[in-house]
């Protein structure tokens, strides 16, 4: 839930989100029959950013803009 305000002179703004995304790797252990897998949590993700525009006297929100970078990125 996001609340966006802006001053009565402005008309339009725009404004940038970034969406992640995490994954998850799942390892065999080679040799090791029987053996349980090794579960690496949040090794890799993508991420998506997105331009919205903001109408204040129409009262809209469009995308102006999306893209993916396709950098790797690690979360710390």
């Amino acid at each position: 839930l996001t609340y966006l305000s802006n001053e009565k002179s402005n008309e339009k703004t725009q404004f940038e989100v970034t969406y992640t995304r995490n994954q998850d790797i799942l390892k065999n252990r080679p040799g090791i029959h029987y053996a349980p897998p090794i579960l690496e949590k949040n090794k890799e993700g993508q991420r998506l950013i997105v331009t919205y525009e903001v109408d204040w006297k129409n009262k809209t929100v469009k995308v102006v803009d999306k893209y993916s970078d396709n950098k790797s990125f690690r979360e710390g």
